[in-house]
């Protein structure tokens, strides 16, 4: 594993990620631009998905961390994930439980559905100390352009220095 695709992990100073890439040229602009991050999608269900066979392949010349965007995948299909050996990190954003994300990837992220401090204080029941805030949208999982709140996110990571947030 190179340096530049471990330092997304590493204490310090604030990271970029940046999700949804779903070409080459995508993800070359995006780490020409300073990502430290990118995320491929892997759910169907998004405008941005990319099947795993492509993700496989688009990964390859990614030279930062590359994190497989997954929304309530199974078992197996996170089997497959794991053995396809490009990503880095997991990254579920459905509704999965913690339980189920702690026992299916080594390194992942937990995006939150942010839609008030309930379900930032729900966020605290999973063991892993990467957490994505997501604004909260009826209509998907994420990447629909809403923002989260900005006082609330503030709040939530002054008093959680513990975990290493991701907006």
């Amino acid at each position: 594993m190179t340096a530049e695709r471990e330092r997304f992990f590493e204490p310090g100073a604030v990271r970029v990620k940046i999700c949804g890439v779903t070409s080459a040229a995508d993800a070359a602009m995006a780490v020409s631009a300073g990502a430290d991050a990118i995320g491929i999608n892997l759910f169907p269900g998004s405008k941005r998905f990319v099947g795993l066979d492509d993700a496989v392949r688009l990964a390859a010349d990614i030279p930062v961390t590359r994190i497989a965007v997954v929304v309530n995948a199974t078992a197996s299909e996170l089997t497959e994930i794991a053995a396809a050996g490009c990503f880095e990190a997991v990254q579920f954003h459905g509704d999965e439980t913690p339980e189920f994300c702690g026992s299916h990837a080594d390194r992942w992220l937990r995006a939150v559905r942010v839609a008030g401090a309930d379900s930032l204080a729900a966020a605290l029941a999973f063991a892993t100390p990467w957490l994505l805030l997501d604004a909260f949208s009826p209509s998907g999982y994420g990447g629909t352009g809403l923002a989260v709140d900005p006082k609330l996110a503030a709040e939530f990571v002054q008093t959680n220095a513990d975990r290493r947030i991701v907006l």
